[in-house]
């Protein structure tokens, strides 16, 4: 994959970058799918059908198996059959992207209850380079709708938020630093690469950034 250059081939046309941690889909012969609320994937979502309008959605919940749309691209995102996997529509894309994760669904939560935070930083940290490499591509591709999810929020609040919750009542006060710190830590890793991906885009785009799958817009 190329360096971006930060400048869409179609300066005409504006451009939008989305990322999230959850999403709300079209998919054939179902409908709209939500996972909660109202989004604003009704109105940004089905520009990807038009032929002049080129997408990414990667990662999205709820996008597996991954179907064509037209100048678009899917990478299905959870629940998948397995994390390690790329999937994705067209399927040359899952040749070019590679593996999406080091840690299968198994060996992720084996390494949470082992509170293994080495291991589990290593994966994350091979999802989220991976997920900036692929959103900056598309963006110097000159894609016009980019949507990126990453689930690493998510996980580790399930995982470790009695570790960063003093008023959580199973709260360890005791315990070692890198327990206690790791959900504020890949925030902000995730805060740096949405920092270098809008560096990357020019005035023309809308970069939107939400936490609860842009629900209530």
């Amino acid at each position: 994959m190329r360096r971006p250059t930060g400048r869409s081939s179609s300066p005409s046309v504006p451009r939008v970058l989305v990322t999230e941690a959850g999403g709300l889909v079209d998919a054939p012969g179902r409908g709209l799918l939500g996972v909660e609320g109202d989004s604003p994937f009704r109105i940004l979502y089905p520009l990807g059908r038009t032929s002049d309008v080129r997408t990414l959605a990667y990662r999205i919940p709820m996008t597996f198996p991954a179907w064509d749309v037209a100048r678009g691209v899917i990478v299905s995102g959870p629940p998948l059959p397995d994390r390690r996997r790329t999937y994705a529509r067209p399927a040359a894309t899952a040749t070019e992207i590679g593996p999406a994760s080091l840690l299968s669904h198994d060996e992720l939560q084996a390494a949470q209850r082992a509170r293994d935070v080495a291991q589990i930083d290593a994966c994350n940290r091979f999802e989220l380079e991976l997920l900036e490499r692929v959103t900056r591509h598309y963006l110097d591709a000159g894609t016009e709708l980019v949507i990126a999810f990453t689930g690493i929020p998510d996980g580790l609040h399930h995982a470790f938020w009695a570790f960063h919750d003093p008023g959580s009542p199973v709260h360890e006060p005791g315990a070692p630093a890198a327990l206690r710190t790791i959900i504020e830590r890949w925030y902000a890793e995730i805060d740096s690469a949405i920092g270098r991906l809008s560096a990357a885009c020019d005035e023309r785009t809308a970069v939107i950034v939400s936490l609860r799958r842009l629900a209530g817009w």
